[in-house]
């Protein structure tokens, strides 16, 4: 193609230095929030066809067109898309972003500056992330042991994204600059926190605001950024289902809703000052999500199925702005004032940590480590990470085995320019390792030992296997199984999984397929 030249060393079309075509050129005709293909330097000749073959490798790469400077917009999970709503649309709408597979998503951030949207996949148990700069591809940055991730924010200044999983009693924190595979820490477990929903956080005075479903001792929370200083900010006696909780930036306070008590509420960081600004069954009969720009609150509410505006302060001007597709899940605001500012773990030195950087309110850190990691603690609360076989520790979480080379973690393989991909992304069909050794040989052959192989070829986990999710692709990995009864405490789901009889028309799609939710009063 335009801008490439062929190698007939590596027998493939690399960037030709001397063409003065720019390929990477994101197209004058590029709408925001459109798509534009990007060649990997190849043309399909004329006429030909590809049948059963590696056409994947070649095609154009579908991008997302970049958000124009200055605008200011809210982004809304609707489960089988994620949409965006224009702030200074005389006719405000939802516009869905044409993303690739997108089939239940829930939870989303965005980093304004960096033009980047981060979603979790119920369906997936993935974490995505999709740039829009010409050299950043749709990528998976976490996947695995995720049940039901129903938070997610993005912390700008130090480049940490925290996600809650309801259903493990969890809130992690993952790092989002990693270069190879995901370094995941646990902050909060079941030893705090029961049902976690909506979390989000102030990155520059270092706090997180957990709203927690839980069925005997629902709260509002907060706790620093690692987890520690944890305390409950309301609990039953002020909330029965809290679903959204936001933050406030420029008058450093938490809203969030309620949608068993029907309202919106506000305090400050620390939990006083309380005050109700919607609480009538009939104006906020189901409030979920809530975001706050300038003098406005934002929210979705399932039983009106709209999006629905008014003022921060006493509620007034209420408007509803347009309809959503069912029930909007997670909802974020962004706009060019909003991710400012700076902290300890701003910048490449990470606050001269090796992995996690973590703020304090007092504007001191702390420097962590990933769960697998052999932690060292010192006086200062900060840890010094090392492999669990002694070797030396990278910032990108592999350890080097001899001093000069990189020996990946057992659940990964190690790609032919020495970067570590977890083995669940090989002969997936897409170019993990950047220089396809993921995608060779070794596809055509059987999957290795304690790997299922469907039907389709694709190779997953054998612990995936009879899990009641499609992980193959073809159902080949839910066939012939012998799924386990439920019992007396538990509810049988359509599809036979068995789910705690308490979720029950919780107005959580817990089994994923909707039986839980259904005939409900």
């Amino acid at each position: 193609d335009f801008g490439f030249k062929e190698d007939p060393s590596l027998n493939k079309c690399i960037r030709d230095d001397e063409s003065e075509a720019d390929p990477n050129k994101i197209p004058t005709t590029c709408v925001s929030g459109g798509y534009y293909n990007r060649t990997k330097g190849y043309r399909k000749v004329p006429g030909d066809t590809c049948t059963d073959g590696n056409d994947f490798l070649y095609e154009p790469e579908r991008k997302l067109c970049p958000v124009e400077d200055g605008a200011e917009f809210i982004l809304v999970a609707e489960l089988h898309r994620i949409s965006r709503l224009d702030l200074n649309s005389e006719t405000p709408e939802l516009m869905e972003i044409p993303l690739l597979n997108v089939h239940n998503v829930v939870a989303l951030d965005y980093h304004y500056a960096n033009h980047c949207l981060y979603w979790q996949d119920t369906n997936e148990e993935k974490i995505y992330r999709h740039c829009t700069h010409p050299d950043k591809s749709n990528e998976v940055i976490a996947e695995s042991n995720m049940k039901s991730v129903e938070g997610l924010v993005l912390d700008w200044v130090s480049n940490n994204i925290y996600f809650s999983d309801r259903e493990r009693s969890v809130i992690e924190m993952l790092k989002t600059d990693s270069t190879v595979g995901q370094l995941r820490r646990t902050i909060l477990n079941s030893t705090y926190i029961e049902k976690p929903r909506g979390i989000a956080l102030h990155p520059l005075k270092g706090y997180l605001f957990i709203a927690d479903w839980s069925q005997t001792k629902p709260s509002v929370s907060r706790s620093y950024l690692d987890g520690s200083h944890f305390e409950i900010l309301f609990d039953s006696s002020f909330v029965t289902w809290p679903n959204g909780v936001t933050v406030d930036l420029t008058a450093d306070k938490i809203y969030w809703t309620d949608a068993k008590k029907d309202y919106i509420a506000s305090a400050d960081l620390d939990g006083k000052n309380i005050k109700y600004i919607i609480s009538d069954t009939k104006l906020v009969p189901h409030p979920f999500a809530v975001v706050v720009y300038k003098d406005w609150i934002y929210y979705d509410d399932w039983n009106k199925e709209a999006i629905v505006m008014a003022n921060k302060h006493d509620g007034s001007g209420m408007n509803t702005l347009t309809a959503t597709s069912g029930r909007a899940m997670d909802m974020k605001v962004f706009a060019s004032g909003l991710q400012k500012g700076s902290g300890p773990c701003s910048g490449p030195l990470n606050g001269n940590c090796t992995h996690f950087c973590v703020p304090y309110p007092d504007g001191s850190h702390v420097c962590l480590c990933p769960d697998w990691s052999i932690k060292t603690k010192l006086s200062n609360g900060s840890e010094i990470c090392s492999c669990p076989d002694g070797n030396f520790m990278l910032p990108n979480g592999t350890c080097i085995d001899n001093g000069t080379s990189i020996a990946c973690k057992n659940d990964e393989f190690k790609c032919s320019n020495n970067k570590c991909i977890p083995k669940t992304k090989m002969c997936d069909g897409a170019n993990d390792c950047g220089d396809y050794s993921d995608e060779g040989r070794q596809c055509d052959s059987t999957c290795d030992s304690g790997k299922f192989q469907c039907k389709n070829g694709h190779c997953i986990h054998s612990t995936f296997v009879c899990d009641f999710d499609d992980d193959c692709g073809d159902m080949s990995d839910e066939q012939n199984c012998n799924y386990p009864n439920c019992t007396a405490n538990q509810f049988k789901c359509r599809d036979g999984r068995c789910i705690r009889a308490e979720y029950v028309c919780d107005f959580d799609d817990d089994c994923h397929d909707g039986s839980d939710e259904a005939n409900c009063t």
